[in-house]
């Protein structure tokens, strides 16, 4: 994300293929990325830009969960421009991916361009949803796991680990008639994070614990769901045992993004 922000500020918002490949080749080293992420890199050292490099014809994890972990900050600088910050994820996702896990970074650009005046979750989730083809595979696994909330709500008791059952059988298990991937897909990994920000009910500890617990790939989807949540409630509102340097330490080390400005 960090070299998306630089190709932007370098290239401008009409940054064209061969640009962002450029950046990739000349910023990214093989040992910091991974999947679909170095996939892509590879073809570009073999000369295909963006979108082949994410396309299913050349990219064979583009079913991966790259481009939803590599594009909300494209929703963080578009607050309140919703279709800014969808295209902005739908070309710098194809970079990487294609289909359903394009959509699924475009449902996250989304809710973060929204976040900045919508602090309802579940308002958040609906708005990301309606911008993303009915047809999606991504639309579905997000309006699944709204309405076993939903269902879950009613007995005023809530579990989110029934849920996340529900999550693993429709997806991953029996129910998901071979159409699972492996634990970097982007279905699963929406799911779950979509999940934590239910349960977790705008409270950044608990949002975060939750998507923790839930699995997959299990880094991404707290960054992801932590981060709208920051958005929401702004660095003063986040538990400072979480924040404080003097606690977490603060400390910048760029160990694969050769050639990138320091942050200041």
């Amino acid at each position: 994300e960090y070299l998306a922000l630089h190709t932007l500020f370098t290239y401008g918002f009409d940054c064209n293929s061969a640009e962002i490949a450029g950046q990739w080749l000349d910023h990214m080293t093989a040992d910091g990325i991974y999947v679909a992420n170095k996939q892509a890199w590879f073809l570009m050292r073999d000369g295909l830009l963006p979108p082949q490099t994410g396309s299913r014809t050349h990219n064979e994890h583009w079913y991966g969960i790259d481009a939803q972990i590599c594009t909300e900050t494209l929703g963080a600088i578009a607050p309140g421009l919703p279709q800014t910050a969808l295209d902005l994820a739908g070309r710098f996702g194809r970079i990487t991916n294609d289909g359903f896990a394009v959509h699924a970074a475009q449902f996250y650009a989304v809710m973060y361009a929204d976040a900045f005046f919508e602090p309802n979750v579940v308002e958040l989730i609906r708005r990301g949803l309606e911008a993303v083809p009915a047809s999606s595979r991504t639309a579905a696994v997000v309006s699944d796991v709204l309405a076993w909330y939903a269902e879950d709500t009613n007995d005023g008791v809530l579990d989110w680990r029934d849920t996340r059952r529900k999550l693993y059988d429709s997806y991953q298990g029996g129910d998901s008639f071979g159409r699972y991937y492996n634990w970097v897909e982007s279905t699963i990994n929406v799911g779950a994070t979509v999940l934590a920000l239910l349960y977790g009910r705008g409270d950044f500890r608990e949002t975060v614990q939750i998507a923790v617990l839930a699995g997959w790939d299990c880094d991404c989807n707290p960054a992801t769901a932590g981060g709208l949540l920051g958005i929401v409630h702004g660095f003063s509102g986040l538990p400072r045992e979480l924040t404080d340097p003097l606690v977490c330490g603060d400390v910048y080390v760029n160990v694969s993004r050769p050639g990138l400005p320091d942050p200041s």
